[in-house]
Formats: C-alpha cells, structure tokens, sequence
C-alpha cells in the first residue's frame, strides 16, 4: 500500500511517500529502496532505505521491497505539488487630485492550493479580495499568499500610483469695461495641472 503526502508550496521539498506491506505478504523483515526511475538505477539517496521516503519535490517515484526470503515487489507513487502562484496588481481607480488618497489597487491571481490572500507593503494584514483602496502617490509592494498553507508567499510586481499635477489658474489678459453699465469686459486664464474631463 502506497501513501503520499504533497509538496506544500509549488517548488518545495517536503513531499513524503509510504509504503506498508499489507499482512501477510512475504515473510518479514523487510528491506526498502527508493528510486528516481522505473529501472530502479538511480536511487533517491542511499539513506532512503526505509519504508517512508520524505523531504523530496514533487515527482514519480519508485519503490524496491524484498523480504527474508530474498522475494521482491516494486511500486510506483506520484507526489503532487500546487500551481505555481501568479498575479498582478493593477490600479483600477487612479488618484483624483493631487495630494488625495483616493486610489485603488486591485490584485488578481492565481495557482496554490486553497483560497488566496493579498497583502500590501507586507504590513501582514491579508485580505480574500485582492482590493486596497485609499491609496496616495506612491510605490506598492504586493504579497500573495495560499490561505491553506500561509508558508507560501509570492511577491507579485510593484505598483506605482501617480497623480495629477497641482491645479494652477493664471491670468493671461483682461479687458475692462469700456463704458460704465456696458459688459464688454473679459477675462482670459490659463489652466494647468489636474486632470482632464473625460
């Protein structure tokens, strides 16, 4: 009988397999050899001569049994591994005006092995939504983690919010009135900075 238990993060090692002899089969004690391939010529390392074979990656490995009487079997088992962990973070509302922190950054991802969690600028406050709302100009790190294993943390891309230039009004020229009671007067300004309508 043949047991696994998977790699926890995409890329570790600490994959493990079992094997147990069901009873009454060979004649005990028995001898355990694991091997990287079906030929069995390439052995794991010479101390996996016991029934469980651990710390490894994820992989197809192979097992020799042999009893008192010099009878063998052989098995095969499949430790899995998680998706590789993938996203991005992008900035789904931009800063409105300048020196307001009203920006949004929202992360999407994919891969691990259970439900995944955000964090930004590794505070370690993790949330299921992937959105951070909020935010001024500036610089993101962001963090994705494996709700099921919290050991498996991927940095994703920073994000950079910008923002609008300050908003300036200048005067350019005016035009008084030229007789009292009369609106021939104008006013001609320039705008810079700040955003443009849409």
């Amino acid at each position: 009988i043949l047991e696994t238990g998977a790699v926890t993060c995409y890329g570790g090692s600490d994959g493990s397999a079992e094997v147990t002899m069901e009873p009454g089969t060979g004649t005990p004690p028995y001898t355990y050899q694991w091997f990287y391939n079906a030929a069995l010529s390439s052995p794991v390392v010479p101390e996996a001569l016991s029934a469980t074979l651990s710390g490894v990656p994820a992989g197809t490995y192979y097992v020799l049994v042999q009893d008192a009487n010099l009878c063998f079997v052989t098995g095969s088992v499949t430790i899995t591994r998680p998706p590789q962990i993938t996203g991005s973070g992008l900035v789904t509302t931009p800063v409105s005006c300048n020196g307001v922190a009203d920006a949004v950054i929202t992360v999407t991802a994919s891969g691990g092995s259970g439900t995944l969690q955000y964090d930004l600028n590794s505070l370690g406050i993790w949330n299921s939504d992937g959105i951070f709302p909020g935010l001024a100009a500036g610089s993101y790190t962001l963090r994705v983690r494996d709700a099921n294993a919290t050991s498996c943390v991927v940095n994703l891309p920073d994000v950079i919010i910008t923002e609008p230039a300050v908003l300036t009004v200048s005067l350019v020229n005016q035009t008084n009135v030229l007789c009292y009671g009369e609106a021939t007067g104008a006013i001609n300004i320039s705008c810079t900075g700040g955003m443009l309508p849409p």
